[in-house]
């Protein structure tokens, strides 16, 4: 009995040292968050003006830099092929379905050079 108690009570020392380390890294955490809450208020880059400050050109631009990280993540060369895997929000392609898109839409297909773009004729 003598014994099973001294293994019980080595057991709760073990756990709570764990819990003592784990809050400790809790309030760590929470004063880095806090911090940075601070920051962002000092700054006035307050995330629900910051969309409502955009020109209609700006947040266009931004939704074409994301849609193009999120190519270049999947191994995509461009938006249009990115456009053609019809992914929902989250979800991740096969690769055997990102292969058949790179084979059906190659990159240089769909751009046209600059003497087309003027309406002349290459030749």
């Amino acid at each position: 009995m003598a014994q099973t108690v001294a293994k019980l009570s080595g057991i709760v020392e073990g756990l709570v040292e764990a819990l003592d380390t784990h809050v400790t890294n809790l309030n760590e955490q929470i004063a880095a968050l806090e911090e940075r809450l601070d920051t962002i208020e000092e700054s006035g880059d307050k995330r629900k003006t910051r969309g409502r400050n955009m020109t209609p050109e700006q947040r266009q631009e931004a939704g074409r830099r994301l849609q193009q990280a999120r190519a270049d993540k999947l191994g995509l060369e461009t938006i249009e092929q990115l456009h053609a895997l019809h992914l929902a929000p989250g979800k991740t392609p096969t690769k055997k379905q990102i292969k058949a898109v790179l084979a059906e839409f190659p990159a240089g297909a769909g751009e046209l050079d600059e003497e087309d773009e003027n309406g002349e004729d290459d030749e």
